[in-house]
């Protein structure tokens, strides 16, 4: 199953020349001259058996061939350069937002900090009652324990003295219920001391809870703005960079071949440093979503224990494993000539694709060339905890977009052949921070399954 190159969902969305420069990207390239008309390939009257004007003629028309093939691909790379637009300006919104959602976290956990303290303050003042009133029981029981030693002989004395069976039990009874009085006074000196500090022990608790809670809403808040940043400066840079293309299209009739082709290069040198800065702006974004998504939400309900992620599909066939291969469209990798840098997993066209972990949808979008799916096709790529990502390819559909909270489990598209494809299968890619790793140890053993032990 081939692969392109790159790896980000945005990435995948090839960028161009943008106006706008963006931190550590190379300047645009100046803008070609003011074209002159396209010149017409025509030999003039009574001379096409000339051989000089014949040379002429063939020269023009492959001037102006190789001007269409530039053209091409420009207009190719337009496309995908739209089709990232598109996703960038999705995920700004997904972030802006995130920090929306986050600042609404932030007052509520400001007012949950504010309640506690007013809890605790409270607590305060009836602790100061109740070590008032056990100040109060323990000088009761310390009287109860003098007048007990100082009466003991003329209380046994009484009982002794008793006249008959049931005067005798009345005074034991008696004997008995002070004494048992002086043990529920302890016991209540006791009980309620446990129950003060208990109580205090989990107002300090939750406080600190609440106050740990909203500086990781902060600093997630933080990194938010600086991810919001970032894409709002790449996605200028992009609709600068098709505006640009649109201009260089309408112009290229106009000028040499040599110059398109020149100007072409240069975008195209560029366009590999565009495709970092979104792939570093997609990364930071996702890792900001699951930083004040996780403050707000547990692990699912369900999650596997055993192991980190589930099979994305129950049942299936391993038709290509991680590593080294001799399928020739394999591009190389990790010193092999051909690499494949996740686990086909192969099925009916239409088998539910399951997200392996809870995260965060980065990318659900379609790799298009020249209105053709290639690469990965229509894909889906989620951010996990750890530095961890996953990519799911050659779906027949997603029912996800970017920002999308996901949890492990959850059905996110269907099984296709879309892309670079041989037959239906879904392509699963699990990243470390941007590095293919093999996605077997993260996975139940035996192949596709249900297990989620």
């Amino acid at each position: 199953m081939p692969r392109p190159q790159y790896w980000r969902a945005l990435a995948v969305a090839a960028t161009l020349l943008a106006s706008a420069p963006v931190s550590g990207i190379a300047a645009t390239p100046a803008p070609s001259p003011s074209p002159t008309p396209a010149p017409s390939c025509t030999i003039p009257p009574g001379m096409q058996a000339d051989p000089q004007e014949q040379a002429l003629y063939k020269q023009c028309l492959a001037e102006q061939a190789k001007i269409q093939t530039e053209k091409g691909k420009l207009s190719d790379n337009l496309a995908l350069a739209q089709s990232s637009s598109d996703s960038l300006q999705q995920m700004l919104k997904q972030t802006r937002d995130a920090i929306d959602a986050n600042r609404h976290l932030q007052e509520q956990t400001q007012a949950e900090i504010n309640s506690l303290e007013v809890q605790e303050a409270e607590t305060s003042r009836q602790m100061d009652a109740t070590r008032r009133r056990l100040a109060l029981r323990r000088s009761e029981f310390a009287d109860y324990l003098r007048r007990t030693y100082k009466y003991q002989p003329d209380l046994l004395d009484s009982i002794f003295e008793s006249k008959g069976i049931s005067d005798f039990l009345t005074r034991a009874a008696a004997f008995l219920q002070v004494r048992n009085y002086g043990d529920h006074l302890l016991h209540n000196i006791k009980d309620e001391e446990q129950r003060l500090k208990q109580e205090d022990d989990q107002l300090r608790a939750d406080r600190q809870t609440a106050l740990k809670k909203k500086s990781d809403l902060a600093n997630a808040e933080n990194q938010l703005i600086t991810s919001e940043v970032k894409e709002a400066a790449i996605l200028t840079a992009l609709n600068g960079s098709i505006k640009d293309a649109q201009t260089e299209l309408a112009n290229a009739d106009g000028q040499t071949a040599a110059l398109v082709a020149q100007i072409v290069a240069a975008q195209i040198a560029r366009e590999d440093q565009l495709i970092q800065a979104a792939d570093d702006a997609a990364w930071a974004a996702a890792q900001a979503w699951m930083a004040s998504n996780n403050i707000v939400y547990p692990t699912s309900v369900g999650h596997s224990v055993q192991y980190r992620f589930i099979w994305p599909t129950t049942k299936g066939t391993v038709s290509q494993w991680f590593g080294p291969t001799d399928y020739a469209p394999e591009p190389p990798g990790f010193g092999a000539a051909h690499f494949h840098a996740g686990i086909d997993d192969a099925n009916d066209a239409g088998t539910p694709v399951l997200a392996a972990d809870d995260g965060v949808v980065v990318a659900a979008e379609d790799s298009l060339l020249n209105g053709q799916l290639i690469g990965y096709g229509r894909h889906v790529i989620i951010a996990h905890q750890g530095g961890l990502m996953t990519l799911y390819g050659h779906l027949e559909g997603y029912f996800v977009k970017p920002g999308d909270k996901v949890t492990q489990g959850q059905t996110i598209g269907l099984m296709g052949s879309t892309g670079n494809s041989s037959g239906p299968h879904v392509h699963f890619e699990v990243r470390v921070n941007n590095t293919p790793v093999d996605p077997k140890p993260y996975l139940p053993p035996n192949g596709p399954n249900d297990f989620r032990g």
